[in-house]
């Protein structure tokens, strides 16, 4: 071949690359396991090739790696055939950009880039599948795609219909007449040999069955039956009735009337008149459809126009249809708020607001005995799982004075706490004049034996404090305070006439608290306000009971 025929060549497939898109990407699908093949411009025939080859021209097939595109060579897997590379049994590392480049012994004449996906699962993907339409009652013919590329090569084919039924092993699949059921996903499995050893390649039509435009008839889409329209009186008012038609047929007309006679056609001085059925093109799915509209229209509705039935027909060659309307009166809604209903409302409003207000106050009240009601029912427990041996540590007024009062301060804290708390509530108290061995070291005893416990049951006194008193008090402080390791339990024994005597910390723990204050005789029943509201500063335990029936005196 001469010099000027090689180039006239190149020339002309150049060109075809610029109207086809060659040298732009080109995504490709192929089935783990079976043969990929990437076709370099498709627009080609492969004899042209041959040409190009016989005239010094070549094909290389690289693929993209981390490293750039690395050149492919032929390997037992991998085949170049003319302006093709076949892979066989893809894996998913076989996924990636490759390149074909046509080129001679000194230029690049020109590159193209294929994406190729190998994909795993079923049969198909519907990325790279065919569409092909078809409709109820025709016949249809499916071919095998790309049978170009096996035309050389000994092979055999099998369908397969949504991946799990073999339907026919030939090229070709001919349904004489087509209905819904057909619709589906339909492969052809082309079966090659390269040395001896089988592979596949897939290639999948997706089917879709439409009814048949010509089998359609139209129909009425409104009004269906008899529909109530409601109108204002006064108002100029448009019905429009409407009809879908599968094809522009100019026989079929849609029109208004009232007792068997035609409504008359819009003039200036009609006060009811219909419009002509236009048509109206819609791409309303599956298939192409037009909409026509007649109007009745009512320039001002009067009392005479009510209760009276309008009737739309569809007359066409193949069926008809009809609808009728009536017209009904609009109920006005007054938007008036009338002096007494206006009234109801802020009555309504403010007995709402007192009611709210009193249940809040009910439950600010009630508090204790709704929380002590709450643990009753439900047995809640918080000292499951804490690891502490005892419910409270007591803390009082140990000085050695001998008055009335500080006697008094002793005896509650050794007799009448562990009386209610420890025999009739069931708590586990730890006093250390009681529970904590003589001889130990008073420090580490306190420090020890505040942590075992999960309050702290401070007796308030306004005497100066003896060192073991300040001692616990500083310490329990500190857990409360700082290390938020207990909570703190404040009982006014004697009401405290100057809160300035207690140390400061204490004073803002007063402050932020509150105390429990005991009132001699009205605290001596253990469901006194005194003994529910220490209950419910202690720990929750399943076995207290608050019943009444349980209630003694002290």
């Amino acid at each position: 071949m001469h010099v000027k025929e090689q180039l006239g060549i190149l020339v002309i497939i150049l060109e075809m690359c610029k109207g086809t898109g060659w040298c732009s990407g080109v995504h490709i699908g192929a089935l783990e396991g079976e043969i990929a093949i990437l076709t370099c411009n498709k627009c080609k025939e492969n004899a042209s090739w041959s040409e190009l080859q016989n005239s010094g021209y070549a094909v290389e097939w690289s693929v993209n790696t981390s490293s750039g595109f690395l050149k492919l060579t032929q390997t037992e897997k991998v085949f170049f055939e003319l302006n093709s590379l076949r892979l066989l049994g893809v894996t998913l590392n076989n996924t990636g950009v490759y390149k074909c480049t046509l080129r001679n012994e000194t230029h690049i004449v020109e590159s193209e880039q294929l994406e190729l996906e190998v994909y795993k699962g079923k049969c198909y993907n519907s990325n790279y599948e065919y569409l092909r339409s078809s409709f109820v009652d025709q016949s249809t013919n499916l071919i095998c795609p790309d049978m170009e590329l096996f035309s050389s090569t000994k092979h055999r084919v099998t369908w397969v219909k949504d991946c799990d039924k073999i339907i026919t092993p030939e090229n070709k699949m001919h349904i004489d007449r087509t209905t819904k059921i057909h619709a589906g996903h339909y492969t052809c499995i082309y079966s090659v040999e390269y040395d001896g050893k089988e592979y596949n390649i897939s290639k999948t039509i997706n089917l879709v069955v439409k009814d048949s435009p010509e089998s359609m008839d139209p129909k009425m889409t409104f009004p269906i039956g008899t529909v109530a329209v409601e109108v204002e009186i006064g108002k100029e008012t448009t019905i429009n009735c409407t009809a879908i038609l599968y094809k522009d047929d100019p026989f079929v007309t849609l029109f208004w009337q009232k007792n068997n006679s035609f409504v008359s056609v819009c003039v200036d001085n009609n006060h009811v008149c219909s419009e002509d059925g236009t048509i109206e093109h819609t791409e309303k799915q599956p298939h192409k459809s037009y909409q026509m509209i007649s109007s009745l229209i009512f320039k001002n509705v009067q009392e005479e126009h009510l209760n009276m039935t309008y009737d739309c027909i569809l007359s066409s060659t193949t069926k008809g249809g009809n609808g009728s309307i009536v017209l009904i009166k609009k109920k006005v809604i007054s938007t008036d708020i009338s002096h007494s209903s206006f009234l109801s409302g802020i009555i309504m409003i403010v007995v709402l607001m007192i009611t709210i207000v009193t249940v809040i106050v009910i439950c600010v009240l009630l508090k204790v005995d709704i929380v002590l009601a709450y643990r009753a029912v439900t047995g809640k427990d918080e000292t499951i799982g804490d690891f502490k041996e005892y419910d409270a540590y007591v803390t009082y007024d140990k000085a050695s004075s001998t008055s009335s009062s500080a006697e008094e301060e002793r005896t509650f804290a050794l007799e009448v706490l562990p009386k209610v708390l420890e025999e009739q509530l069931g708590y586990q108290l730890c006093i250390h004049e009681r529970d904590v061995l003589p001889g130990g070291a008073f420090v580490d005893g306190v420090l020890e034996y505040i942590e075992k416990s999960r309050r702290l049951i401070m007796i308030l006194s306004e005497k100066n404090l003896d060192s073991e008193r300040q001692y616990e008090l500083v310490t329990g402080l500190h857990n409360a305070l700082v290390d938020r390791k207990i909570k703190i339990i404040l009982i006014e024994y004697k009401p405290l006439k100057d809160l300035g005597s207690l140390p400061e910390s204490l004073q803002l723990l007063v402050k932020s608290n509150g105390t429990v204050k005991w009132k001699d005789s009205e605290s001596m029943k253990v469901n006194s306000r005194f003994w529910k509201k220490v209950q419910y500063l202690m720990p929750a335990k399943k076995h207290v009971s608050s019943d009444p029936e349980e209630v003694k005196m002290l």
